[in-house]
């Protein structure tokens, strides 16, 4: 928990994998998350203190995100786009 008050548990990458590096290559920064979802990186780092957001802590202490969880959770929270010719019926009817 790293001591602090409220810290969710999270696992911790293991050094000297095998598959550490691969491993890696699937995982965002804060920063990358932020960009995703289009908010500040400690908005990141607040969503993951509260859970909202799973977590790995390398073992540095920095935290990464799983790639493909991250990119379920921008999809789920999405608003689908009009195709242009959805566009064209939507004017049309008014």
């Amino acid at each position: 928990m790293h001591g602090q008050k409220g810290a969710v548990p999270s696992r911790r990458i293991g050094a000297g994998r095998d598959n550490e590096r691969e491993e890696r290559e699937w995982l965002l920064t804060p920063r990358q998350v932020a960009a995703l979802f289009h908010i500040n990186p400690k908005t990141v780092a607040r969503r993951a203190q509260t859970g909202k957001i799973d977590f790995i802590t390398t073992p540095g202490g920095h935290r990464r995100y799983r790639r493909n969880e991250i990119h379920s959770l921008v999809s789920a929270l999405s608003v689908p786009v009009l195709a242009c010719s959805d566009v064209d019926a939507v004017n049309e009817t008014r």
